[in-house]
């Protein structure tokens, strides 16, 4: 599957699950697609809640 075939598909299913860490502990939660266009895609979450937090730790996700 191309790039635009990605994001065709992601266009149909916007919702997706991102997987980060906690202490060691896999955490793994859905997140809805905030933004998609040709340059890809953009999720959103609050700067207060535990996925932020986590990311910014380790951004590897």
């Amino acid at each position: 599957m191309n790039r635009q075939g990605i994001l065709d598909f992601v266009r149909k299913h916007p919702t997706a699950y991102m997987a980060t860490v906690e202490e060691s502990e896999p955490r793994v939660r859905a997140m809805q697609t905030a933004h998609i266009d040709d340059e890809g895609l953009t999720f959103c979450t609050g700067v207060h809640k535990d996925v932020a937090k986590q990311l910014q730790l380790n951004p590897s996700v």
